[in-house]
């Protein structure tokens, strides 16, 4: 039996830590740690993908090389449903209505193809605008605005929701004195914001029809993050915004970096032998072609068109 000596001590050393406790309060527990990034392969044909687009209602949207087609996955099906057959369809975009738009080849003067952008219904594409070079980016925003790139020629054309077309670049425009020389993805923003992407290591703004500057160096290759002209890129290609309002631009082949609209360049996607990791890498296999689109899908994950079309969740 305890002598009241020594209960008199307990009762004093429970008090000091309870007095302790009230002051500094209850001992905190190490925060869990994030969930590590997964790629999961959600459609692969016997071509790689060219092109890839989420909607609001969970499907995705591709095209594969070769097959002349543009497929549906609708999320609780692992089987790809054909939405239309096109001659040589490369882009796919959809808007907040769930309305679907591709571009394609068509038959022009000769022996060269125009090429178009068209709304996909049950029935056919509706033309919505044709050019005579080739489209080098598509984007749609929620609006159903399209925009998209012709690199070749250096134009940048939008379509609004009525039909109404508008040249929003040609190459008579330039940056710093001189001519932007491939012209390759675009995107836009929840803000309204239109990134445009340089092959040759940059991505602009567009305003008023100029190009701002936003991150990298024309003609210097590398890959560093930072920001503004201290960020490099390396033949950086698609594009696409994400939730938030950043940008997402893929570059040297098989990287993910993402663009906020400030100019700050993080790798999110890193290349399987690349200086920068990122939080994932891809595997090799995925890289035996370059990423030809980029989109995130409804609860943020990011889709990517690569030999297979993956599903990247960073988040």
């Amino acid at each position: 039996m305890r002598t009241r000596v020594e209960l008199a001590a307990c009762y004093i050393g429970l008090a000091t830590v309870l007095a302790v406790a009230s002051i500094f309060g209850p001992a905190t527990r190490p925060a869990p740690l994030p969930p590590k990034p997964t790629i999961e392969t959600i459609a692969e044909r016997d071509g790689y993908a060219t092109a890839i687009s989420a909607a609001d209602d969970g499907s995705v949207y591709l095209i594969f090389n070769g097959e002349g087609k543009v497929f549906r996955l609708n999320g609780t099906s692992p089987e790809l449903e054909v939405v239309a057959s096109l001659l040589v369809p490369d882009f796919v975009g959809i808007d907040r209505l769930g309305n679907v738009y591709a571009s394609n080849g068509a038959d022009g003067d000769g022996c060269i193809l125009d090429h178009v952008v068209g709304l996909l219904t049950q029935a056919e594409a509706i033309e919505k605008i044709r050019i005579h070079s080739s489209i080098t980016g598509l984007a749609v925003d929620g609006d159903g605005s399209i925009y998209l790139t012709a690199g070749l020629v250096g134009e940048i054309w939008k379509v609004d929701a009525s039909g109404q077309r508008t040249l929003l670049r040609n190459s008579e425009h330039s940056y710093d004195g001189n001519q932007i020389p491939t012209i390759d993805g675009i995107a836009v923003n929840k803000r309204g914001q239109v990134l445009v992407v340089d092959n040759d290591g940059a991505v602009f703004l567009l305003e008023d029809g100029q190009l701002k500057h936003l991150a990298g160096k024309p003609r210097e290759c590398g890959m560093v993050d930072g920001s503004g002209e201290n960020a490099r890129f390396c033949g950086p290609t698609a594009a696409t915004a994400d939730h938030n309002g950043d940008f997402l631009v893929v570059d040297q082949d098989c990287a993910v970096r993402k663009v906020t609209a400030s100019g700050e360049v993080t790798t999110l996607i890193g290349t399987p032998e690349g200086p920068l990791p990122g939080l994932v890498r891809l595997p090799t296999e995925q890289c035996s072609t370059w990423i030809r689109s980029i989109a995130v899908d409804r609860n943020g994950d990011i889709l990517l068109a690569a030999r297979s079309a993956l599903r990247i969740r960073i988040h």
